[in-house]
């Protein structure tokens, strides 16, 4: 069965998580993704250690990971044939993106508006740091800099007092990579209405704001007067509501009750609890009760001592069954063995060259008629150049000439 992006033509010129996580994303929905690297390779190849990861060329877990299904050529953009060869690729594509900064584009010949006048019907799709204006917009940008300290979560996620969040990994490269996929979807559509390409544009910080838009408004300075109060970080005795946080149990586990609508579900939660007697208790049986500091402290302890009379699963069964959503905290470690990961095709298992077998994410993005592919191998450094070259129409012996000189491998 084709796939959606089948016959789609993508040329990617990036390096580390973000930008390379959405070529992976449009190889899987069937683009035909190349990737053009520095004679020395992608970074990402060389930064598994870094993540507890296997980082040889044979088992490339965190290279894999975003750099799957695509071709690769390597080439020197600096010399004068390299960016021959790369304006040859890009005269044939559909898709144009990157993660160089602007500076760096521009004496390349490969911004928007050199690519734009050469090849109109192209879309060029950016990935930036911070943005493309302002003071900072060259800085270099990385997930744990541009998306978890200056986007608020790495000092505003722990409890009151903590240190700051010693930060996960790549949360806000895959996040970003999700939304230039989104954008360069959408340029997709105008290009086949119109024949012409646009600028997609996105950035870690600008994700970040876009996911923390929650806490960013309600914590607004200078408006608190007018209802928005919200403050981070949190301390343990002051979740949003008593039914919107997380609760240890018997088995030492978390649980995290999520109770959107307080006042409907309060007579429910406490039958559950077996504290019938709190219905009516003006104290607590109102949102607006039991937002009072004083209330809300003393809901948290009591409702604390009881979920620790069952396991975290046997309180989530009963949830359940009452049509209020709670989960068990899990470990990382516990999503790779999660039935339901497996059974919806988000994770899959793939086995290197050296014949070891690690667990591996597959797309969060499913079509009905397109059932999730295996995940395919990522190319080796270079691995696609000899093929490429000759589809471009150099000759055997123009490309060992191009290899002697160092333009290509």
């Amino acid at each position: 069965m084709e796939r959606v992006l089948e016959g789609v033509k993508v040329i990617e010129l990036s390096q580390y998580a973000a930008a390379p996580a959405a070529g992976r994303l449009l190889a899987e929905m069937g683009a035909d993704v190349v990737k053009v690297e520095p004679l020395s390779g992608d970074s990402m190849r060389y930064v598994g250690p870094s993540f507890g990861l296997p980082g040889r060329q044979d088992e490339n877990v965190a290279f894999q990971m975003v750099n799957a299904g695509k071709k690769s050529i390597a080439l020197d953009l600096k010399s004068p044939e390299g960016q021959e060869i790369m304006d040859k690729l890009l005269a044939g594509a559909d898709i144009f993106f990157t993660n160089v900064r602007m500076k760096a584009l521009q004496s390349l010949g490969l911004s928007w508006e050199a690519l734009h006048e050469r090849h109109p019907r192209l879309i060029f799709g950016h990935v930036s740091g911070y943005g493309l204006k302002g003071d900072d917009a060259g800085l270099p940008g990385y997930d744990a800099t541009a998306f978890w300290a200056r986007g608020g979560a790495l000092i505003d996620l722990p409890y009151e007092g903590s240190a700051p969040l010693t930060t996960p990994y790549c949360f806000g490269d895959l996040a970003t990579g999700m939304t230039l996929v989104a954008g360069m979807a959408s340029a997709l559509r105008k290009q086949l209405l119109t024949g012409e390409g646009d600028c997609v544009l996105v950035s870690l910080f600008g994700t970040a704001i876009y996911l923390g838009g929650y806490m960013i408004a309600s914590t607004q300075k200078g408006k608190e007067a007018q209802g928005y109060r919200d403050k981070f970080p949190k301390v343990r005795t002051d979740p949003p509501t008593p039914l919107t946080t997380t609760y240890l149990c018997r088995d030492g586990k978390g649980l995290m009750l999520f109770v959107p609508i307080y006042d409907k579900a309060w007579p429910v939660v406490c039958r559950l609890l077996q504290r019938e007697d709190l219905v009516d208790d003006v104290r607590y049986s109102t949102q607006r009760a039991a937002m009072a500091p004083e209330h809300k402290a003393a809901l948290v302890t009591l409702i604390s001592e009881i979920m620790l009379t069952r396991d975290a699963q046997d309180w989530a069964d009963a949830f359940a069954a009452a049509n209020i959503a709670t989960g068990v905290a899990q470990h990382f470690s516990d999503v790779s063995e999660d039935p339901m990961a497996w059974e919806n095709g988000y994770l899959s298992s793939y086995t290197y060259p050296n014949g070891n077998s690690s667990v591996i994410i597959n797309s969060p993005i499913q079509f009905k008629e397109n059932t999730p592919v295996a995940c395919a191998p990522a190319p080796g450094l270079g691995a696609s150049g000899e093929e490429l070259l000759a589809q471009l129409g150099y000759a055997p012996e123009q490309i060992a000439a191009l290899r002697e000189r160092k333009v290509t491998l």
